[in-house]
């Protein structure tokens, strides 16, 4: 196998991870600059940054007529999500889930799920099947952002730490925000080129689907960001940070993202075994809801019973 193979995904891994994060903090710092609303951000930016290389990446997919790797990429990023970016923080920091507010927000993550999955057992998702699904997210970004602007408070983490460089004295001047925001807008593509053709190629010198490649490797490439701000988040004990930023990043992944993806090109899976990969999809679903049904701490079993779960996953696809 050739070097350049892995190079081309340590690269895109590498330029999705960083720029994603610099577009997220750009952004942030222009909205503060102009005084919009941290609850916009929090709604908009963050969501949508946290989720950005998984949108380059299938957009990519599907304009060079790889639907097996967009697919696999959303539908394994989402069980990573579940079972990866929130069991491995619980690996090394007890969690204390309290009471979860937003179980209301765990079940529009479930019944969305199971539209989608309904949906891919049905065949091919659609081009009209895409524009339901962007339906779908933006009545649900109105209704987050009704019952967000009725709360008292808003957090969220990310806008967090950009306001107290603020508050702390240090002036957002034009230049930090624009650079920040082009490494993310030049960055995200070019990242997402490398992993595509390295993922490619991974699956030709290994003669495996590209749908398993986007099951695995780009999937857990593609959650970095998400598992960066759950680590950050379970070290400051901050329960509901965590588990929303997994339901609305699986939220943005099956209904943005896929109906972006099947509106550039119908979108299908071809060389795997269907019913497994949502399987555990829906299993890592169930596993959530048992962990946020009543208040508990997430102690390190949790975590164990969550990665567990998901090497079983990945040894599932590779065997």
């Amino acid at each position: 196998m050739s070097p350049w193979i892995l190079l081309q995904v340590m690269i895109g891994l590498a330029l999705l991870s960083f720029c994603g994060d610099a577009l997220v903090r750009g952004s942030i710092k222009a909205s503060l600059k102009f005084n919009i609303s941290p609850l916009i951000i929090g709604l908009t930016v963050v969501a949508f940054g946290t989720s950005a290389p998984e949108l380059v990446v299938a957009v990519q997919a599907s304009l060079v007529g790889l639907s097996g790797l967009a697919l696999g990429n959303v539908v394994g990023s989402n069980i990573a999500n579940v079972l990866l970016v929130l069991g491995l923080p619980i690996l090394f920091f007890s969690l204390n889930i309290g009471e979860f507010e937003s179980k209301r927000d765990f079940w529009i993550m479930f019944v969305s799920t199971v539209i989608f999955m309904g949906l891919l057992l049905n065949g091919t998702i659609l081009l009209w099947h895409g524009f339901f699904l962007i339906l779908l997210q933006i009545l649900i970004l109105f209704r987050s952002y009704w019952l967000s602007s009725t709360s008292e408070e808003a957090t969220y983490e990310d806008v967090a730490e950009v306001s107290n460089e603020v508050t702390q004295g240090k002036s957002i001047k034009v230049v930090d925000f624009v650079l920040l925001i082009l490494v993310g807008i030049v960055g995200l593509p070019v990242g997402a080129h490398y992993l595509i053709e390295g993922a490619s190629g991974l699956a030709k010198v290994f003669n495996i689907s590209e749908e398993i490649i986007g099951l695995s490797v780009v999937a857990i490439g593609t959650s970095l960001p998400e598992l960066a701000t759950s680590f950050s988040a379970a070290w400051r004990k901050q329960g509901e940070v965590v588990l929303g930023n997994i339901i609305g990043s699986n939220l943005f992944n099956i209904l943005f993202i896929v109906g972006v993806a099947s509106i550039i090109s119908p979108l299908e899976f071809k060389e795997i075994d269907l019913y497994a990969s949502l399987s555990y999809l829906f299993m890592s679903m169930v596993l959530l809801w048992l962990l946020i049904s009543r208040p508990r701490v997430a102690n390190k079993l949790w975590g164990i019973i969550f990665v567990s779960i998901y090497a079983s996953y990945i040894w599932f696809l590779i065997a």
